[in-house]
């Protein structure tokens, strides 16, 4: 299982308990221990990153092909760039994690640029790629020590760690499209990775 212990809770307790008095101690307490019993299965991450997935996929399927030069500043990525980006992240840095070859993913970054035809069907592949590295992965396996983008942790949250780019690289691609003259999107694009239903008369 994967479990998340925000360390950050005990540094309050103790600081709530010298500073503030029992009282906040005990509530500080309160919310450390509610942080370490949570805990998500192998499936349930797989679930749920599979859904972040379906999301991106949604949300690919609507660039046209005049959006994909767009970049908000000169600095940043372009669509096209972004879209690349997620076609091999999550598989390269899967890879690198179960396999603890930190230098697995430097085989990733010549994956084929998608285009508004072929991105859904690379996002597809990564995706199986992601599942099967997966598919053999224990308990064991994952809560083993790994120094990998300048952490070292356990595998179980390094996994976590792609989650969260998930969530965060589907949010740059919304603000893309919203900010390329993209309409009618919105909160239920983001999070569901649908369009919104006609309303109720």
């Amino acid at each position: 299982m994967f479990t998340i212990i925000k360390f950050v809770f005990i540094l309050a307790h103790i600081y709530a308990f010298v500073n503030r008095g029992h009282k906040y101690a005990i509530l500080s307490l309160y919310y450390q221990v509610s942080i370490i019993i949570i805990m998500i299965t192998k499936e349930q991450y797989i679930e749920s990153l599979s859904k972040e997935f379906a999301i991106i996929k949604h949300l690919g399927e609507k660039v046209k092909p005049e959006q994909l030069s767009h970049k908000p500043t000169e600095k940043q990525r372009t669509t096209q760039e972004l879209m690349h980006y997620l076609t091999y992240i999550f598989a390269a840095g899967t890879e690198s994690i179960v396999t603890s070859d930190t230098d697995a993913w430097k085989k990733y970054t010549e994956a084929p640029v998608p285009t508004h035809e072929n991105f859904v069907s690379l996002m597809n592949d990564e995706e199986s790629k992601v599942l099967e590295f997966l598919s053999g992965v224990t308990e064991e396996n994952l809560a083993e020590e790994l120094h990998m983008w300048g952490r070292t942790q356990s595998k179980a949250l390094h996994l976590l760690g792609l989650h969260n780019i998930a969530v965060a690289y589907k949010m740059q691609l919304f603000l893309y499209l919203k900010q390329s003259g993209t309409e009618n999107i919105g909160t239920m694009n983001l999070w569901a990775g649908m369009d919104q239903p006609p309303a109720v008369k």
